[in-house]
């Protein structure tokens, strides 16, 4: 009997707080942000989808949804801190393209960054690469978002201001913190060229893709 107590006592305060440790470490989360409004443009689509995708699920996985200040290391502090507060596996930042009437889905950013607060164009960080790149599989995406009628593309050049910014610093982050981490930027089109339904559905397209791959 004294045996039996003592096994007890040894699975109710040693295995089972570490067997809920090991479960909730293994929670998948995944991270959506997009911006605040800017500029001439009242509401900005990338902010509602983020705040349409907090707190709900896809594929079993949930969905945490931020909006982000339009400035520059603001954006970035609070992107890091939703991920390193969550654990999360994977990142969707979700920017707002004016000009743009697809889904443009980010393969690179570019170490360059420009605003008409500076006269000239600067590094985003000295001494790193001019390049940093998703190692996430785009093509798969845009074909899923096609496939459901949904107009995407990959695209190879984020611009030089906050987009290409976050991107790049996110990449960064990746590489020099956690490798595992999935990281894409989606560039959305004014919600006069696409409604908010399709391109929050392409969100999810691409949310799932990263679920199915980490």
């Amino acid at each position: 009997m004294a045996r039996y107590k003592i096994f007890v006592m040894i699975f109710v305060f040693i295995i089972l707080p570490t067997n809920l440790q090991t479960t909730q470490s293994r929670e998948k989360i995944v991270l959506v942000t997009g911006f605040k409004p800017f500029g001439n443009y009242d509401v900005n689509p990338s902010e509602l989808i983020a705040e349409n995708l907090n707190g709900t699920t896809i594929d079993g996985v949930k969905i945490i949804g931020i909006s982000l200040q339009v400035e520059w290391n603001t954006s970035y502090d609070k992107t890091i801190e939703a991920i390193e507060r969550y654990n999360t596996c994977a990142v969707v930042s979700i920017g707002l393209a004016p000009k743009s009437s697809t889904i443009r889905l980010e393969k690179l950013a570019v170490n360059l960054r420009w605003s008409e607060q500076f006269p000239f164009i600067r590094f985003i960080q000295k001494h790193s690469p001019i390049f940093l790149s998703t190692d996430v599989n785009l093509r798969e995406i845009s074909a899923d978002m096609k496939e459901e009628g949904i107009s995407s593309r990959v695209s190879y050049f984020a611009g030089l201001h906050l987009c290409n910014y976050l991107f790049y610093k996110l990449l960064d982050y990746k590489q020099k913190n956690n490798p595992e981490l999935k990281v894409i930027f989606v560039h959305i089109p004014p919600l006069d060229r696409m409604n908010l339904q399709k391109m929050t559905n392409g969100v999810k397209i691409a949310i799932s893709h990263l679920i199915r791959n980490t």
